[in-house]
């Protein structure tokens, strides 16, 4: 399995990411502190909250999945210095059903089945706010236009609980001020 960095094809660790329920508990607590930390917050204090790619993904797969759309089959991230990657595993022909207008129509021409979405880009975070910056996508390892894969990006996310676009600014959770990004794990910052 690969996904791609800015100077081309990089092969993930192994073929599938470690996923335990484990990592998922350990993910969900952490979580669970960060939503006490904004509940309790004293002027002056501040948390930093360090995830391992294990425990998102492990989180991403065991414990949001039932909640997906079921445009969204699957998704993955890996952490790199400063920039995140991600492999989502899309059903277009459910995507489709739930779309309308010029998209639904453009996605029908285009698409249809289960297709895999790698994408390269950075996370741009601050003063509470953040979106994602596409670099590369491939789609079924073919490069797609950025503009078009961001459409299919916030068309997925925009069908999620709560609807969101990645692709445009938005207000952290939890009282996120900033998310610095490392190889092999993140670190957000309240």
């Amino acid at each position: 399995m690969i996904l791609l960095t800015s100077g081309g094809l990089l092969p993930l660790r192994g073929s599938e990411p470690a996923l335990s329920g484990e990592a998922a508990e350990r993910c969900a607590e952490k979580i669970r502190e960060m939503e006490r930390f904004t509940r309790e917050k004293e002027s002056g204090k501040s948390l930093s909250t360090p995830f391992t790619e294990e425990e998102i993904n492990s989180y991403l797969q065991l414990v949001l999945k039932p909640r997906y759309h079921p445009s969204l089959r699957s998704l993955q991230v890996r952490f790199e210095q400063d920039r995140l990657q991600a492999r989502a595993v899309i059903d277009f022909d459910r995507l489709r059903t739930s779309s309308t207008g010029l998209f639904r129509n453009l996605l029908a021409y285009m698409f249809s089945g289960t297709r895999i979405l790698d994408a390269d880009g950075r996370l741009h975070t601050g003063n509470g706010r953040g979106r994602y910056e596409l670099e590369q996508a491939r789609f079924d390892g073919r490069v797609l236009p950025s503009g078009l894969v961001n459409e299919i990006i916030a068309a997925v996310g925009m069908r999620q609980t709560p609807p969101f676009n990645p692709t445009e600014p938005s207000t952290l959770p939890y009282g996120i001020e900033r998310v610095d990004i490392e190889p092999g794990r993140l670190v957000a910052h309240q």
